[in-house]
């Protein structure tokens, strides 16, 4: 997602929940993500519908998994 879908993610949001199909999926996806705010739930479904392992890079880190920005 770029700069200007940022900014204008408030209308993105609203086009892609417009039928009640669209919301049943962006529920279910995001259901793996419940302890994320909202904001944060529609960013991670938008670029990456099937994130399932979400969190900082500090975690991955801890645990091992030496990721790197």
């Amino acid at each position: 997602m770029n700069s200007r879908e940022i900014q204008h993610f408030p209308q993105i949001a609203q086009e892609n929940f417009q039928t009640p199909e669209n919301w049943m999926t962006f529920l279910e996806r995001s259901a793996w993500h419940y302890k994320h705010t909202f904001y944060n739930q529609m960013l991670i479904v938008f670029q990456r519908p099937d994130a399932t392992a979400v969190t900082g890079i500090e975690a991955w880190n801890k645990k091992l998994y030496n990721v790197h920005k």
